[in-house]
């Protein structure tokens, strides 16, 4: 069996999100593995390079990931079921513009 975690972990670093250094995926998988597959949409605040991105929509296979961030250079392709709009986290309209 898989220690708690270790899923997302090899996601993680597959992909080379930063939130593993940070050791948070350990408390994210900790909440969130038992929802993988009933979660449908995650939202991402601060973009970066997209490697969580990534990381989210192969943890979570039905979900559509959503990015948000304030640089319109990481509003680009990520791939199948991820889509990235410009915006801020401060501005409400920000969000209406999310698919």
């Amino acid at each position: 069996m898989n220690s708690p975690g270790q899923l997302l972990a090899t996601f993680g670093a597959r992909h080379g999100s930063d939130k593993g250094f940070h050791r948070y995926l350990e408390v994210y998988a900790s909440y969130l593995d038992a929802r993988r597959e009933s979660v449908r949409q995650v939202l991402e605040i601060g973009v970066k390079a997209g490697a969580s991105l990534k990381m989210w929509r192969d943890y979570f296979p039905l979900a559509q990931i959503h990015g948000l961030d304030i640089d319109p250079a990481c509003n680009r392709n990520y791939g199948e079921r991820i889509s990235v709009v410009t915006g801020s986290q401060d501005a409400p309209a920000s969000f209406a513009d999310m698919p």
